[in-house]
């Protein structure tokens, strides 16, 4: 009996189709393949999270403290200027002559800062109750104080120099008021005007000439303080471009040129 031989033309059958045991299978492959992924990206979004987190805190917390240090910061400054002024406010009620040690004594109750414009108070209460070398002796103080600024110590030593003016020496207030006098200082045409007041005193004409030459070519110098400087040059024979004629019906010595009446005009 003979043996058929396997047929080597191609089949006409269709694959089958997969059975619903071998498609809920694979169904079963995606989604553990898809589970294992969402739990590699969630390690790895731990794994960063551990590793910056630190830095993001700490930079939240820098700015919460920031935020709250300046907001601090402000109240606190808010609180000091209200309890300086309420200093302030009692030591102004000081009857008269008491008002030198009532700020004085608000002084050493005061912040630095708020100290020196207690000092400066005492100082002009001491001039108006007459006792410039009181007044002086505090302008020094301030003006030794090296932690203030320019302006503070400047104005200090030229008020020191106008309490003292009508019984210094005029060589030493004429060193005193040298350093006021310089370029970009912040009073110089009051220290000008003054210390040509003291060389006049001095007897050294031709440097009060000089100073008040300087004091006219300072833009926008006060009026009243071009005017006296004018004036007085006539007085002294210094030759002005504009009419001098009424200088004497002004002003009819130059011992006229007080401090006082400098200090006003400013």
């Amino acid at each position: 009996m003979s043996k058929k031989r396997p047929s080597n033309r191609p089949s006409n059958r269709q694959p089958s189709a997969p059975t619903a045991s071998t498609a809920t299978g694979r169904d079963e492959t995606d989604l553990f393949i898809e589970e294992v992924s969402e739990e590699l990206q969630k390690d790895r979004l731990y794994r960063q999270l551990r590793r910056y987190a630190p830095y993001a805190i700490g930079a939240i917390l820098a700015l919460v403290g920031t935020a709250a240090f300046l907001e601090y910061q402000k109240s606190a400054k808010l609180t000091e200027a209200r309890a300086a002024s309420a200093i302030f406010a009692e030591a102004e009620k000081a009857p008269e002559g008491e008002e030198a040690a009532a700020f004085l004594s608000a002084r050493d109750q005061l912040p630095k800062g708020y100290g020196v414009l207690a000092t400066f108070r005492a100082a002009d209460a001491k001039l108006v109750a007459g006792d410039a070398a009181g007044a002086a002796e505090l302008l020094d103080e301030i003006a030794r104080t090296g932690e203030l600024e320019p302006h503070y110590i400047q104005l200090a030593q030229l008020k020191a120099a106008l309490a003292r003016f009508d019984t210094a020496d005029p060589a030493l207030l004429i060193a005193e008021l040298d350093p006021l006098c310089a370029e970009g200082a912040a009073y110089r045409s009051v220290a000008l005007e003054l210390r040509a007041v003291a060389r006049y005193r001095a007897g050294d004409l031709e440097g009060a000439r000089r100073d008040l030459q300087a004091l006219l070519e300072i833009p926008g110098v006060p009026r009243n303080a071009s005017e006296r400087a004018r004036q007085f040059l006539g007085l002294m024979g210094g030759a002005l471009e504009e009419d001098t004629t009424t200088i004497e019906q002004i002003i009819p010595e130059a011992d006229q040129f007080t401090p006082s009446a400098v200090i006003e005009d400013q």
